[in-house]
């Protein structure tokens, strides 16, 4: 017997047993499955140490892709999601863990074709724009783009950052939690991006949930996550402090145009841009 267990008409998961085992199948209606298995299974292996070791992150299996069913099956890992949009849950809290988490997989060995950097993340962004043309916020959403497509300031993130292995939607949707052990799941935008891309995304994830629950948000979470991760990567300690700030205001971007729980409430998207644009500003 299956049950479903994600909600993306596009993507649906679902678990059932096979071969007295129970594993995820997740089916790719419209996105490239094949390439995303592919890519799952290179992280597998690097962090697996070729198979056969001790894996120092524990991430699903990717056990087999199915082309003609369209589908990824998957070791099923134990936990709960650490948070979930309005609510931060254990993300605090689990910190450390999570942030060596993510600097083993931005620390691996793999390597996939998706490429992140800024001039991609920002022509990202201006096709993101189209989806506000006519609305409120288009004019200040397009003002903070514009000041991080600046040919300057894409150059000195260019010269400042070194790609690595990025899961591409770090949230604590995404981390799941069993007792104080955390795991990774869902790696469908595996991407090489800077070290501070994957950091920023999770801090202003976490800001923007602060705001939609009612709170007055701050970056001090965010701050002590980003701390975390480089006490564990100090060699790109560097890189982080000069590139953070463009990607929390293109991590703002991207949670105020997909959030369907800002797109209902115009105030609340309003103060992510504003957000975004201060952050963009630093240029």
């Amino acid at each position: 017997m299956s049950t479903a267990i994600g909600l993306h008409a596009d993507r649906p998961v679902r678990m059932e047993p096979r071969d007295g085992v129970v594993v995820v199948v997740k089916r790719y209606r419209d996105a490239d499955g094949a390439r995303i298995f592919g890519d799952h299974r290179r992280l597998w292996e690097a962090l697996d140490g070729g198979g056969g070791g001790s894996r120092p992150v524990a991430i699903p299996e990717p056990i087999v892709w199915d082309d003609e069913e369209r589908e990824l099956t998957m070791e099923a890992l134990p936990g709960e999601p650490v948070g979930a949009r309005g609510d931060l849950g254990r993300s605090g809290e689990l910190a450390a863990p999570i942030a060596a988490l993510i600097g083993a997989v931005h620390g691996s060995a793999a390597e996939v074709g998706r490429r992140r950097d800024a001039r991609r993340i920002v022509a990202s962004l201006h096709r993101k724009a189209v989806d506000l043309r006519g609305s409120i916020d288009e004019r200040r959403y397009r003002r903070a783009v514009e000041l991080l497509d600046d040919p300057i300031v894409l150059r000195r993130i260019a010269a400042r950052e070194t790609l690595v292995l990025s899961h591409g939607d770090w949230s604590p949707r995404n981390v799941l939690a069993d007792g104080d052990t955390v795991r990774i799941v869902d790696f469908d935008r595996l991407q090489m991006a800077g070290s501070a891309h994957d950091v920023a995304y999770w801090g202003a994830w976490c800001w923007a949930t602060e705001l939609i629950v009612g709170g007055r948000p701050d970056w001090q979470m965010c701050n002590a996550f980003t701390a975390e991760y480089v006490a564990v990567r100090p060699q790109v300690f560097q890189e982080v402090v000069d590139t953070l700030w463009f990607h929390r205001a293109a991590a703002l971007l991207r949670i105020a145009h997909g959030w369907s729980a800002l797109q209902a409430a115009p105030l609340m998207r309003r103060a992510v841009i504003s957000e975004a644009v201060r952050w963009a500003a630093q240029a």
